[in-house]
């Protein structure tokens, strides 16, 4: 079953995803394979991604696209046979797997969902950003309010930073972001607290200039 649970610092990963992000990531029509019609925040789109994910590969592979298909089952009230869990997990794999590697990565992935138009591209390269654009930052990527960024919440800001300035719009592979977000954390999370506050993230954005 799909059970919500609470996570911890802002950066822990609940073990079964929540209801609330399924159903913000995944449409509720039943051409829900194909493309989401809403926009969801980018934030969002990792961890919904990180918990997929589970061994951490960087792809999503058949077993674990399984687990989504058979999620979102749930959610819509739908009982999927085996057949029916297979097809669905073809029809995933057909649709988003453009390099035909048998796997999906990050940036396949986004092109089912509705992912946000990249919010740090108004601010990247700026050679100063005033006090009000560093709180709407701040903000955007705090999404559960807790007023520190959490470690999906720093990929996520890391990623969209990267897009716009190395990858010409492409989400960043899993590995190099796990790579980047470590380096960086190193650097900006002064209280080793595995979260960015409002004080570090300006840190952060320095890694970037």
């Amino acid at each position: 079953a799909v059970v919500s649970t609470q996570s911890t610092g802002g950066g822990t990963l609940p073990k079964k995803i929540s209801r609330e992000l399924i159903l913000d990531c995944l449409p509720t029509e039943n051409n829900f394979l194909l493309r989401v019609g809403h926009k969801i925040q980018s934030s969002s789109f990792i961890k919904f991604w990180k918990n997929y994910d589970a061994d951490c590969s960087g792809y999503l592979e058949m077993r674990e696209l399984k687990k989504l298909v058979k999620d979102y089952s749930e959610l819509a009230g739908e009982e999927f046979s085996e057949d029916k869990l297979k097809s669905g997990m073809t029809r995933l794999m057909r649709n988003l797997d453009t390099n035909q590697d048998g796997k999906i990565e990050l940036e396949e992935l986004s092109k089912m969902m509705n992912v946000e138009d990249n919010f740090m591209k108004n601010f990247v390269g700026r050679k100063y950003l005033s006090r009000k654009d560093f709180n709407k930052i701040f903000s955007h990527y705090d999404t559960d309010e807790t007023n520190y960024l959490g470690k999906t919440e720093v990929m996520a800001l890391i990623n969209d930073i990267l897009k716009h300035i190395e990858t010409s719009g492409r989400n960043v592979p899993i590995p190099i972001l796990q790579t980047t977000f470590n380096q960086v954390m190193k650097i900006c999370d002064v209280n080793r607290s595995g979260t960015v506050s409002k004080a570090e993230l300006a840190l952060l954005l320095s890694c970037f200039e």
